[in-house]
Parts: C-alpha cells; structure tokens; sequence
C-alpha cells in the first residue's frame, strides 16, 4: 500500500513539474517577441499618432523625443537596452489590429480593438551586458 501512495506522489510531482516548465516557456515565448524583432524593425513604425506623440512629450522631463528615444520594453530589448529597476513607465492609448474569423460564415474580418501601451524614454534605459556572445 505504501508503495501505491509513494507511485501516485511521484506521478502528481511529475506532472506538476511539466505543467510549471509549460508555463514558464509560455512566459519566456512572450518574452522573447524582441528577439524576432531585429534593432532596425524596433526603430521603424507603421503608422504616427500625433495624440500620442503629444501625450508622450507632455510627460517627459527631459529632452527625449518620442518616436526616436521612446519605445516600448520590447523593442527596448530588442535594441539591447533593459529598462532601468524602479522607473516607470508612460502610459499612452492605441488600437490594435486583429483578424477575426466570423464561426457561422467562415469570413475573416479585421476588428480593431484599444489598447494601452506602456513606453519609456532614453533616459530610464542603460545598455545591457553581452553574455556568451548573445545580447
């Protein structure tokens, strides 16, 4: 009997240890979005929001201008700069594409949707460390 306890602990430890290493990748994909976005991707931008660039500039306290020395934590990342602990972020509105297949027609519709993003400036960054030839 003992045994059948001691087989069926190990089996729930196993399986808890594989379903935390699941999460874990799943939160290290989310990070790694910078890493499929090249330094020169995370400097360029699809579209201009002048009400954002506004916003953006009426919060900053230095000479930092948005859309040149402001970016999001990932493409910060991926331009191998880490957001220095403790500074906080600015927050600005924006709308997010995304196609949604209708279930009874099978048609796919573009639906935007807001969101908030948050942004910090040059000054709130420093340039991360190379570690074994990775950035």
């Amino acid at each position: 009997m003992d045994m059948i306890v001691l087989v069926q602990i190990n089996i729930n430890v196993h399986l808890q240890v594989h379903v935390n290493k699941a999460k874990l990748y799943k939160r290290r994909d989310r990070g790694n979005m910078a890493m499929a976005m090249s330094e020169l991707e995370a400097k360029k931008f699809d579209s201009f929001s002048e009400q954002n660039y506004e916003a953006v500039k009426a919060e900053l306290d230095c000479e930092c201008e948005p859309y040149v020395d402001v970016f999001t934590f990932v493409r910060w990342k991926a331009q191998g700069y880490s957001v220095i602990k403790g500074q906080k972020a600015i927050k600005i509105k924006t709308v997010v594409s995304k196609e949604i297949e209708d279930k009874k027609t099978g048609d796919k519709e573009l639906k935007k949707f807001p969101k908030q993003a948050c942004v910090f400036c040059r000054c709130q960054v420093e340039k991360r460390e190379k570690k074994d030839g990775k950035n």
